[in-house]
């Protein structure tokens, strides 16, 4: 993993110790690109560490963060939410458009970041 990617993770859980309740899945939309099993594995590293730092509602709800995030991956993985997936595919790619002045490269970044639900949907369905 890469020092980006890792300090990504580490701002994203910071964000998230810090929101109001309720917030989390608002965050957590915000920053799909950082959502993934990487993600899940330093949520629960740091939960670990917090739980050893006498920390242990911070680290509770970081293990619920974690599970939680792993079991929509493996949802996604199954097709079980594709449907979901592919709806905020969808608002990322016309979030892109209305920011960026309607610039196709934009959009084209978030369709690469999404190649694999692109292909999943449009090539092997």
């Amino acid at each position: 993993m890469n020092e980006q990617r890792m300090q990504a993770y580490l701002s994203l859980i910071q964000q998230l110790l810090n929101c109001p309740d309720g917030e989390e899945n608002q965050i957590l939309n915000r920053h799909g690109e950082w959502v993934d099993e990487g993600f899940v594995q330093v949520c629960e590293q740091v939960a670990a560490q917090l739980q050893g730092a006498w920390r242990e509602n911070d680290a509770g709800f970081l293990q619920n963060v974690a599970q939680q995030v792993g079991a929509f991956l493996a949802r996604q993985g199954t097709g079980e939410n594709q449907e979901g997936a592919l709806l905020q595919f969808c608002q990322k790619l016309l979030q892109a458009e209305k920011e960026n002045g309607g610039d196709a490269v934009a959009v084209h970044q978030v369709m690469r970041k999404n190649m694999e639900l692109v292909v999943k949907q449009y090539f092997l369905a």
